[in-house]
């Protein structure tokens, strides 16, 4: 286990709002938290405080998600993999 004591400070830098789940650990740890960017669907500041989230380097986040989420899960078994070879890359943000 990790001792928390007032002179420890603790970062975490995330590329996206965490979800609920996500955040309900981390805002009982004594942890800044710095994301990237928001997440509409998931992240939870739709629903709780994010007090203390910072957001940092938004467009780099962004077009590095959607550079992620083009590509094809090649480990999938063939009748679940999604067609992404339509897809076309946003690059203005």
């Amino acid at each position: 286990p990790i001792k928390f004591t007032n002179n420890n400070e603790f970062r975490i830098y995330i590329s996206c709002e965490p979800c609920a789940m996500c955040y309900g650990i981390l805002e009982r740890l004594p942890i800044k938290i710095y994301y990237a960017c928001k997440n509409n669907q998931f992240g939870c500041s739709n629903i709780c405080n994010l007090d203390g989230g910072t957001l940092l380097f938004r467009k780099e986040a962004v077009y590095n998600l959607r550079k992620f989420f083009l590509k094809e899960n090649v480990l999938a078994p063939e009748d679940k993999r999604k067609s992404k070879k339509n897809r076309i890359f946003k690059d203005k943000i």
